[in-house]
Order: C-alpha cells, then structure tokens, then sequence
C-alpha cells in the first residue's frame, strides 16, 4: 500500500477539516475515520487527557505473545537437548 498526498489537508488545521462536512463528504470512509480519529487525539492531547507517550506508536516485537511463545518453545528444546546430552555423558 502506497501513501497518497492528501491535497484537502495542505496548509489546514485538523480541527477545521474534521469540522467541515463539504470537505470531509469528499474523501472516502475509511479517510474520514482517519481524519476523525486524528482530531480526537488532537482534542484529547490539548486537554491533557491524552500524553505525549500515548502517541508513541514503536513497538517492541520481541514483547509479542506469539514471539514470547516461541523463545519459551526454543528454551524448552534447547533444555531436553541438553538434558539428553548430559544422560549420554553420565553412561558408562
């Protein structure tokens, strides 16, 4: 998916466009929940209901369940393979 510039947005504030319906009438739903979404962190930050960090979208992949499942799948292979080793390594 590729980015598009969106010329109703150039030098305006979020606030008028997502007040303005002749304006957001001519953008399709989906940009329009955008947009709607957009002025309400907006609203939210300038009321001190919303934190600069509740904005901050990195994510640390390795804190994912999926990826925490399998390194507790990788360290409980890694633990019978070294337990087999150490039985072979105690027989006569």
């Amino acid at each position: 998916m590729k980015f598009k510039p969106l010329p109703i947005m150039i030098g305006r504030n979020i606030a008028d466009i997502a007040t303005d319906y002749g304006t957001m009438m001519t953008v399709d739903r989906l940009t329009r929940g955008c947009i709607l979404n957009a002025y309400r962190n907006f609203i939210n930050f300038r009321t001190n209901q919303l934190a600069y960090e509740d904005l901050d979208t990195n994510t640390n992949i390795f804190a994912m369940p999926l990826l925490t499942q399998m390194k507790s799948g990788w360290y409980w292979i890694t633990s019978k393979l070294q337990e087999r080793t150490d039985m072979r390594r105690r027989e006569p």
